[in-house]
């Protein structure tokens, strides 16, 4: 699947949103590697957060 996303526009803050989320969500999933020990609490407030 293809997207076309055009810079400076909403679509583009959602896409880079969902995947900084995505990368956050595979830390804390990764708990061979101690993911869930490396959140900061900046990282758990940017998870949750509505924007």
């Amino acid at each position: 699947m293809h997207r076309l996303i055009t810079l400076g526009t909403i679509e583009e803050k959602m896409v880079v949103l969902k995947e900084r989320k995505r990368a956050l969500v595979a830390s804390v999933v990764e708990a061979e590697h101690g993911g869930a020990l490396r959140l900061t609490e900046a990282d758990v407030e940017e998870l949750f957060a509505a924007t």
